[in-house]
């Protein structure tokens, strides 16, 4: 049913007292997508920090540079056989392997996201451009959200509603302050949902529908897991479903030959292959982590309410449907991922998050319309649960304190700055959460204090020790070694200084 559907109810749209004031409305609107805008570049981290944003950045950096693949220098110096330990001490965070025997390593992520982010480079330059990527998707996320619940028949109220909702969920603002592939992925899935929506009255927009999905796969590869709801979206329409296959199809076939070059088989994503992470022995215990964190996060409103649409006969029966798969298939497929015990494992679930939103304002409409009251009482319920809606996940960023991520992820970039400052450049540095931040600001490969043995130490400083180089340790006070260097790393390291929560020793030969 969309937006312009004539046999839409008029019962079906929920009245506010502003709703049709043309002049304050969308002054409102302005300035509260304003606000919202301002809110994240003020917050936002320019940081290429951790697994996941050095992972990014550095793949970003490398595909615009025309390469798929890195040589581990250090191996390639010493003359050593490329095996297992060696490789995997050191490639940095971020990557793993390439393929065995070459001495490579591979990116450790999908190429959708660093795509975008060298796109947005090749415009504004590296330093800020890449890191606009999220928010801006974080903003068309809202738009999007807000044209799908048109689409799926809400008012332009209670669509407003949904597209505010999704905007302050806690788990999108916190990765649409990073270079995070979250939301970048959910708005791709938004997208493709849209279009095949609107194919049912235009069917040209299916071909727009394939596109959109196979970028979203190309941004994460359980983006695939969107095809189901995809294919209820085009109401199993064969000639519909044809046109999608069309659009994705040579972005399927130009994914897999990537993935064939770097990882030496069609079917293996960055994340391995399906059998690789999936298990049913998580499912109970990821149910339980995803069930306690959803109503917490996101409101009752919103999960388990929203699910209740399946049981609505006032809602469209493809409605009733579509809404409770697109969100099923995103929480089946994570309950068969590892557990992640914490509040932001929500990520996985974002583009599957809007059908609970829209589920919960169709249920709002119906009874709306089916409610006997006066219309100033059916009013102010309305305004009461929207209130509801919208303020719970905005409380929870205020509690979450989400908009700490720019001062937290900035030691990144300052400790590898302060580092590389006393550091000669043909020394071996021991590091860990900091080697995807090294490769990325200085091109250091870093040896990953978690992977090192003793053995493999000893190894390396013997070799090490012939070409001249000394060792150097930077890590910061969150890792083991950090108390324990010279018990894991027999030596004697001399601590040489220390950087907020990061210290740097070198040994002493």
């Amino acid at each position: 049913m969309g937006a312009t559907d004539s046999s839409t109810p008029a019962e079906l749209n929920v009245s506010l007292p502003f709703h049709r004031n043309r002049v304050v409305a969308p002054l409102v609107l302005i300035v509260a997508v304003a606000a919202y805008a301002l809110l994240l570049l003020t917050h936002l981290s320019y940081a290429a920090g951790g697994s996941d944003t050095s992972g990014y950045m550095n793949l970003a950096r490398l595909l615009a540079s025309g390469q798929t693949r890195c040589v581990i220098e250090p191996i390639r110096m010493f003359g050593l056989t490329p095996t297992t330990t060696l490789i995997s001490v050191f490639t940095p965070l971020g990557f793993t392997w390439g393929i065995p025997g070459t001495g490579t390593m591979a990116p450790g992520y999908p190429p959708g996201l660093p795509l975008h982010l060298a796109a947005a480079a090749s415009v504004g330059g590296w330093e800020r451009a890449p890191y606009f990527v999220s928010p801006i998707a974080a903003l068309l996320c809202a738009v999007m959200m807000f044209h799908v619940g048109r689409e799926f028949g809400l008012s332009r109220i209670l669509s407003t509603a949904g597209a505010a909702t999704l905007a302050l969920l806690p788990q999108l603002v916190w990765h649409a302050l990073q270079p995070a592939s979250d939301v970048v992925a959910t708005f791709w899935s938004l997208v493709a949902i849209w279009c095949a929506l609107r194919a049912v009255q235009k069917p040209s927009m299916a071909l727009a529908a394939g596109v959109a999905f196979a970028i979203g796969v190309w941004v994460r590869p359980t983006g695939i897991l969107l095809g189901v709801p995809l294919v209820l979206a085009l109401r199993l329409r064969p000639k519909l479903i044809v046109r999608a296959v069309a659009g994705s199809f040579p972005f399927a076939v130009a994914l897999m030959l990537y993935q064939h070059h770097v990882y030496g088989s069609v079917l293996k994503t960055a994340y391995g292959t399906a059998g690789d992470v999936i298990s049913l022995a998580h499912f109970v215990a990821c149910l339980r982590i995803f069930s306690s964190w959803l109503p917490l996060l996101c409101g009752p409103l919103v999960f388990p309410i929203g699910l209740f649409v399946a049981f609505d006969r006032r809602v469209p029966m493809w409605h009733r449907v579509l809404l409770p798969v697109w969100f099923g298939v995103f929480l089946g497929f994570y309950c068969l991922w590892g557990p992640f015990d914490d509040w932001w494992s929500l990520r996985f679930l974002l583009p599957g998050t809007p059908a609970l939103i829209v589920g919960t304002l169709l249920l709002a409409q119906t009874l709306h319309a089916a409610a006997n009251s006066r219309q100033w009482t059916r009013t102010l319920a309305s305004a009461l649960g929207i209130a509801i809606l919208i303020g719970w996940p905005a409380y929870q960023l205020y509690r979450r304190q989400i908009f700490d991520m720019a001062s937290v992820e900035s030691i990144y970039p300052e400790a590898v700055h302060w580092a590389e400052r006393r550091l000669p450049r043909d020394a071996i540095v021991v590091s860990d959460s900091l080697s995807g931040a090294f490769f990325y600001y200085s091109g250091r490969f870093s040896a990953r204090a978690g992977q090192l043995d003793n053995d493999t130490f000893q190894l390396l400083r013997a070799h090490a020790a012939r070409h001249g180089l000394k060792w150097y340790a930077v890590l910061s006070d969150g890792e083991p070694e950090f108390h324990s260097l010279a018990k894991k790393l027999p030596g004697r390291w001399i601590l040489m200084g220390t950087y907020r929560n990061v210290a740097m020793w070198r040994l002493d030969s």
